[in-house]
Parts: C-alpha cells; sequence; structure tokens
C-alpha cells in the first residue's frame, strides 16, 4: 500500500474534456499508516446527484469577513437505469436531460476531489517545509532527544493527542531513521503548535484569522480552516464551477505565501488534471482522516498548550527551539519566497 507521501506524487494526466462518463463501482484507495493515522478505505464509486440551476445559496465565512459560495444542490431525478418508456423510444428528451445531470454530478465531485487533492498534496508539504525550516532535518533527530522537546512530546502522548502510529514515527526503532517524510498532517500541525517556538495567532489556532493577518502563525492557522471547510459534508457533491475557483485561488494564495513562489507552477497544474474515480475517493478519504484526528484532539491539545506555555515563561531554557535549531517562521516563508521551494 502506497503512503500519502508517494500517493501524492502519482501522475495524472492533463485534462482534455470536460465531461467523463458516470462512474461505475470501485474499491476505495487506501494509504499506508506511514503518512495517516489509520488505513484508508475508500467507499464505492462516484455519488451521484442533480444540481438544479435555481439552487438556493448559502455562505461559508471566515472571521476576516471572506465569504464563499457554497450551492445546495435541490433533490434530483432517482438514479438508476432508464424506464421502459425510454428503453421504448419514448422520453427520449428526458433520458438526455438525466445523462446531463450526471455528467454536472460527476463534474462537481471532481471539483470537490480536486480541492481535497490540493490540500492533501501541498498542503501538507508546504507544513512540513516549514517544520523543516524550523527544525533541520539534521538535527531532527538530537532535537527531539532534548529537553524542552521531549518533555513536550511525552505530555501530549500521555494525554492521548499524540497517538501510537505518530509516536513511533517521531521515535522508530531505529532511531536515525526519524524523518518528517513520515509525518502526517495532523502530526505537522500539532508539532508546529507545540514545539516549535511560534506564537498563536491573534484569536487561537482554531479560529480562521482576520483577513489582515497574514504572519505565519496565521497562515498555518488557515490551512486548518480551509481542510475543515472543504470537507465538510455538504460540500462533497455540490462544489460548482465558481466555488470551486473561489476556493482554489484562496487556498493558491495562501499555500504560495507560505511556501514561496516555487509551488505556482505546481498548484496550476493541478487545477487541470485529470483525476481517476479512485483517486477521487482517495484524497477525499485522507482529507477526512486529518479532520477527524483535529476534531479528536482538539480541546485536550488546547488544554496542554497552556500548560506547556506556561512553562515556557518559566526561563530561556524552556522556549522549545533554539536559535541554533532553525530559522523563526518569518525566517522560513521569506526562504521559501526567494528560492522558490518546489514540491518535491
Amino acid at each position: 500500500m502506497e503512503d500519502l507521501k508517494d500517493s501524492a506524487k502519482k501522475p495524472f494526466k492533463s485534462r482534455t474534456k470536460k465531461s467523463k462518463k458516470p462512474s461505475t463501482e470501485h474499491e476505495g484507495a487506501s494509504s499506508s499508516s506511514g503518512e495517516v493515522a489509520s488505513s484508508v478505505r475508500g467507499a464505492g464509486g462516484s455519488k451521484q446527484g442533480h444540481h438544479d440551476q435555481g439552487s438556493e445559496q448559502r455562505g461559508v465565512s471566515s472571521t476576516g469577513g471572506d465569504v464563499i459560495t457554497l450551492e445546495a444542490g435541490a433533490a434530483g431525478p432517482e438514479e438508476g437505469g432508464v424506464s421502459c418508456t425510454t428503453a421504448c423510444g419514448v422520453g427520449a428528451a428526458e433520458a438526455d436531460r438525466g445523462a446531463a445531470s450526471r455528467i454536472t454530478s460527476s463534474d462537481e465531485k471532481t471539483n470537490y476531489s480536486r480541492l481535497c487533492h490540493l490540500l492533501v498534496r501541498v498542503g501538507s508539504q508546504v507544513l512540513r517545509d516549514i517544520f523543516d525550516g524550523i527544525i533541520p532535518p539534521t538535527d531532527l533527530q538530537g532535537f527531539l532527544k532534548r529537553h524542552p522537546a521531549q518533555s513536550k512530546l511525552q505530555s501530549l502522548r500521555k494525554e492521548g493527542i499524540l497517538n501510537t502510529m505518530q509516536w513511533s514515527k517521531l521515535y522508530p526503532a531505529v532511531p536515525s531513521s526519524v524523518s518528517s517524510t513520515g509525518f502526517d498532517p495532523a502530526l505537522l500541525m500539532i508539532l508546529l503548535r507545540t514545539i516549535c517556538n511560534l506564537s498563536p495567532p491573534p484569536a487561537g489556532w482554531d479560529v480562521p484569522p482576520r483577513s489582515v493577518d497574514i504572519a505565519c502563525e496565521c497562515d498555518i492557522a488557515r490551512v486548518k480552516y480551509f481542510m475543515n471547510a472543504v470537507s465538510n459534508p455538504a460540500l462533497e457533491t455540490s462544489v460548482s464551477d465558481a466555488v470551486f475557483n473561489n476556493y482554489w485561488q484562496q487556498i493558491r494564495d495562501l499555500l504560495v505565501r507560505l511556501g514561496g513562489t516555487g509551488y505556482e507552477d505546481v498548484i496550476d497544474e493541478m487545477k487541470n488534471q485529470e483525476m481517476d474515480p479512485l483517486d477521487e475517493e482517495h484524497f477525499i478519504e485522507l482529507l477526512k482522516q486529518w479532520r477527524k484526528i483535529e476534531d479528536d484532539i482538539k480541546d485536550r491539545l488546547t488544554e496542554v498548550e497552556s500548560v506547556l506555555q506556561c512553562s515556557d515563561m518559566e526561563g530561556p531554557e524552556q522556549g522549545g527551539v533554539s536559535s541554533t535549531s532553525g530559522d523563526n517562521a518569518s525566517g522560513v516563508r521569506a526562504t521559501g519566497t526567494d528560492e522558490g521551494n518546489t514540491f518535491k
């Protein structure tokens, strides 16, 4: 079974046409436990539904006032085979409309899976770039052994915030093999919040920042916000082109700002890549798992963070990342922008 890193690199064919045939039932894609907390078991084929052009609009907004408009699909005709009258040559127009509805539904599902793909593939890599910039890979093993990082991580493990799989990635049987490439997105987010000496955003890590707040820490919180927004079940089969383009542009701007201009071409190419139905389900499931882990630990992590922050204030030696361990958050962002990181 391939891990998240390898699956993210799977080549996709350039999209050459807008519509595609309705997908039949497929076995679910899966990811190894090296990148996610549990195995991925995708559901069957793409969901189908009919979306009325006069659909009611509802908005998803951030604290900063940015509003993303969603379309709620109206209930459509029953799915399945054509009726007896259609089979006899009667009602051909209705059959054509049904086919168009299925194609539209498939395109909207693909729009949704593309957003999941963007957040899982590029979003997690950008978080990894920031982590590696603060704690260089060559120093990672030693850093995790030293105080206060080790004691903080032990507290997180004791409170059930770090699960067994994540702990094994931090402290593998062969210590020298530890690498951030094996850290899943949820683990990267935990580490950035607790041992990387980053200051929480003004409104905290779990609240979308104001649009004017574009510090590195605020953008990290935005990655989490978009993960939650996109993994909303209401979006899964109702991402019209307009909604898709709105989300894509905001996430693109965020990831380029965090990771550097080297990500621009990668993200732009991904926007029109053809996606196999199995790949669609794969990235959808990975994003759901990421959110589930975040939801499960949210309250406990906030409580433990308060305790850890109090211990940090006791003395400089409790500060987490020393000046020799890596650049600060601002330096990481600036370095990424100047050098133009590319997706590896």
